[in-house]
């Protein structure tokens, strides 16, 4: 579909792994922007788009799990509103962030990188002034099924 999860960093983890004490979070994932950009893209072009987001999980239970069936546990929403649901959601599978660690409580960033013509793909053509702002509502669900806080992030522009 050219979207990428690209980046996975986990801070914290190593000390806590090592220790058996570190940071602890509630059990439902938070996550919180950190940057998207760049701020103007070309929709058709090899422009993309980078979404960074941090996360905190108190039980470590993020991400798949190897050998069970991978589904998505992260979405990114497109915000114009013009289509249905289905058709502006873009999901992800976030490998397991937390394997043989023995304190569970886990936090990082997640990066997620976006092509420009997927962000058009759905839509109809741009007003006459030929360009689009757009906002993204993003996502993600733990292995116990909680789901994080909803975040939004700021807006790009997508030029024709």
């Amino acid at each position: 579909m050219g979207t990428n999860l690209i980046f996975i960093v986990l801070s914290g983890l190593l000390l806590s792994s090592c220790s058996g004490v570190g940071p602890v979070f509630d059990e439902r994932p938070e996550i919180s922007l950190v940057s998207i950009g760049p701020s103007r893209v070309t929709q058709g072009s090899a422009d993309s788009v980078k979404i960074v987001i941090h996360f905190q999980d108190g039980d470590g239970d993020l991400g798949a799990v190897e050998g069970s069936a991978p589904g998505p546990n992260l979405w990114v929403v497109d915000n114009r509103g013009i289509m249905a649901d289905s058709l502006a959601t873009f999901s992800y599978t976030v490998p397991n962030l937390s394997p043989g660690t023995k304190n569970p409580s886990i936090q990082g960033t997640i990066e997620i990188t976006m092509d420009a013509p997927i962000l058009s793909k759905y839509f109809p053509p741009f007003p006459a002034e030929n360009e689009n702002d757009v906002n993204f509502k993003i996502y993600l669900k733990d292995r116990a099924g909680n789901t994080s806080d909803t975040i939004y992030s700021t807006f790009i522009t997508i030029y024709e």
